[in-house]
């Protein structure tokens, strides 16, 4: 959610060779037996992800493979661990992105199946259902099956969103302390894709975990802040400071990346920006 944009489709065209690869021992003797006609069976499904762009189908739970070959390539997953024979695979979806796309405040470390892979179990090799994601996101989805509409993750490969800022930092400071909370702002969404949006926030719990991030972040300003501020008490130069360090994570990093909106947000706050920070580091 850091960026509220797609990451890039991974390039899928060995998905089969990948599939192969996974029933295969390191020697190339078989580990599971897969016929030419299940094999285009599994092909046909993966074209249909891409059609439907990892929509849910009942076309996805496989019903047209044997339960030994649903089953047999759910257990191939492992292959797609640290030291598995696809961990080429993993490295390569990990290193997609930086940051978490939903979060946006730890790297990514674990592949989250955007559909879940006891479910449809044909798909827990396929790259296109496999996103980066950290282990926190992902713990917090991993019971999220997508077929109940308003309760789906967006698919970061597939979908788009507008180009406006739909999270907003609320801060105030009073009594020496300062309060922030972080929304959603989903006016400008369609109302099906807003309330996915409301869903996915809440279901990370994202305001909770962002607001334990801002005491780390804001002291990685205090000499510049005490800069701004100066011996002549400059609030403006305070405020100018914070604006355009907004703007540059911004641009960096998108309209929608929690830090600039706090930035944005405290840049605002008369009282934070009138020294209002010495307060806040002195009592956090």
């Amino acid at each position: 959610m850091r960026k509220m944009k797609k990451l890039n489709l991974p390039v899928n065209n060995k998905a089969i060779d990948e599939l192969k690869q996974a029933f295969n021992y390191q020697d190339g003797s078989p580990k599971y037996i897969i016929t030419d006609d299940e094999i285009e069976i599994i092909r046909t499904l993966y074209n249909k992800y891409e059609v439907l762009k990892g929509l849910p189908s009942d076309d996805f739970k496989s019903i047209n493979l044997t339960p030994q070959i649903n089953d047999s390539i759910l257990s191939s997953y492992q292959e797609i661990q640290e030291k598995g024979r696809l961990k080429d695979l993993r490295s390569r979806l990990l290193l997609a992105t930086t940051r978490c796309p939903f979060c946006g405040i730890s790297s990514p470390d674990e592949l989250d199946h955007h559909l879940p892979k006891t479910i449809f179990k044909a798909l827990s090799l396929y790259s296109s259902n496999l996103v980066p994601m950290c282990h926190t996101c992902n713990n917090k989805k991993r019971t999220v099956t997508g077929e109940k509409e308003e309760e789906r993750f967006i698919h970061v490969y597939y979908e788009d969103l507008p180009d406006t800022a739909i999270i907003k930092a609320i801060t105030s400071f009073k009594d020496k302390k300062l309060s922030i909370e972080f929304e959603m702002d989903l006016s400008s969404l369609p109302i099906l894709k807003a309330k996915q949006l409301s869903f996915q926030f809440e279901r990370i719990n994202l305001n909770f975990r962002l607001k334990k991030e801002v005491n780390v972040y804001l002291f990685s300003m205090i000499e510049a802040l005490k800069d701004a501020y100066g011996i002549d008490k400059n609030i403006s130069r305070v405020k100018d400071f914070l604006s355009r360090q907004a703007l540059s994570n911004s641009k960096a990093f998108g309209i929608n990346d929690w830090r600039a909106i706090l930035l944005y947000s405290l840049s605002e706050c008369d009282e934070f920006c009138d020294n209002g920070f010495e307060d806040y580091f002195m009592n956090s």
